[in-house]
């Protein structure tokens, strides 16, 4: 095992070492990559159909773009999403909230817009009771 700037092949496998303590490392230690037997380039590729799709992927229809099995690509898709959703996490809203007065639920949006439709009725149009 030869050493060269900081790291060295270890069963055909790159990890680094720090020159003062020695202590190794791969590049993917500490990531959901970490362990994997995968190329990257198959876990960047599903970062990229999971991010991309506007109403959620399936794990049948990942492992088929991945060309890997249905578990290894149901296993890639929980990981993400729990680390999309943890990262969520670290952005809750904490402390004093204030709401705007924009509608929100489908009846509020509904009674704005038959307020508006109010507005802009000629006279003529509207019945009399």
């Amino acid at each position: 095992m030869a050493m060269s700037m900081g790291w060295f092949m270890a069963a055909g496998f790159k990890r680094y070492q720090c020159r003062h303590c020695g202590h190794q490392a791969t590049l993917t230690a500490g990531m959901i990559m970490q362990a994997t037997k995968l190329p990257l380039t198959t876990w960047f590729l599903a970062f990229y159909l999971i991010g991309q799709a506007k109403s959620g992927i399936s794990s049948l229809e990942l492992s088929r773009h991945l060309g890997v099995k249905v578990d290894t690509a149901w296993l890639l898709h929980n990981k993400i999403l729990r680390a999309m959703a943890d990262r969520e996490e670290a952005y809750l809203l904490r402390g004093k909230i204030q709401r705007s007065m924009t509608p929100t639920s489908a009846e509020n949006c509904r009674a704005a817009r038959q307020a508006g439709d109010r507005r802009t009725r000629s006279p003529s149009s509207r019945r009399s009771p």
